[in-house]
């Protein structure tokens, strides 16, 4: 009886194991396929690799690494509420994914809609407390809502955690 129960466990933990090794990597969003990344080095701009992605995200709509990267360009296109949709897709389909929370709240900031830039960096802070460059642009959006005990609070958490960090001290 003992030699069959010591088997199953044997076994059971073999089989374990084999699904663990056999299981698809989950991807960081922030790296890309290294033939997409050739093609967008090579377009001219970033207007280009927005409708290079665009399509690209079309095709394949539930890749997060596209996603973040599309979300990215928009972001830095000026193309807020574009950028807003696809980090929304990104933050679905990786929840646990720092950058896209972060960068979620950076559009929001920057479209002046404070309440949900806050709300997405809180978001980003339960995943990693101690990030600096969340702790900064929190900060940042409590000073523009002129909250500044919890804008300094912010800022001072993010000195206290990086003491070297110029992004800290700069703030």
């Amino acid at each position: 009886m003992q030699r069959i129960e010591s088997t199953l466990r044997g076994g059971v933990i073999l089989l374990l194991l084999s699904l663990v090794l056999a299981a698809p990597a989950l991807a960081d969003p922030s790296d890309l396929a290294p033939d997409v990344r050739a093609k967008l080095d090579s377009l001219p701009d970033d207007l280009t690799r927005i409708e290079y992605l665009s399509q690209e995200v079309a095709e394949k709509p539930n890749d997060a690494s596209l996603q973040f990267a599309l979300g990215n360009l928009q972001l830095d296109a000026g193309k807020l509420d574009q950028a807003v949709q696809s980090l929304l897709k990104v933050t679905e389909l990786s929840p646990e994914f720092l950058g896209g929370w972060v960068n979620l709240g950076n559009a929001y900031d920057e479209l002046g809609q404070l309440d949900s830039a806050m709300q997405k960096y809180e978001t980003a802070l339960a995943l990693s407390p101690n990030d600096e460059r969340t702790l900064c642009n929190l900060g940042g959006v409590y000073f523009k809502k002129r909250q500044i005990p919890q804008a300094l609070a912010a800022f001072q958490t993010a000195i206290d955690q990086h003491p070297q960090s110029q992004l800290a001290h700069y703030n």
